[in-house]
């Protein structure tokens, strides 16, 4: 899923449409939503600790902020 956002944001950065650009940009903040939701199951399952998932949630978060910054410069300062 991650690669799948890497992709997406290197699809988006070598893309000179706008259009293009802001769908990839929303694929991205889709997947890193399911990445961060997806998270919280880790705990129990994969057994990583609490101090890891509280470590990855918030640069995931970093992450989805960037992009939010990205999408709306792509769709000219709209908010859609």
């Amino acid at each position: 899923m991650t690669l799948d956002a890497l992709l997406l944001v290197q699809r988006a950065a070598v893309t000179g449409i706008r259009a293009q650009k802001a769908r990839h940009l929303a694929e991205v903040s889709v997947r890193l939503a399911q990445v961060t939701c997806s998270g919280s199951w880790c705990i129990s399952g994969a057994g990583i600790s609490g101090q890891q998932l509280v470590f990855a949630a918030a640069k995931l978060g970093e992450a989805g902020r960037m992009t939010g910054g990205w999408l709306k410069q792509a769709r000219g300062g709209r908010d859609d």
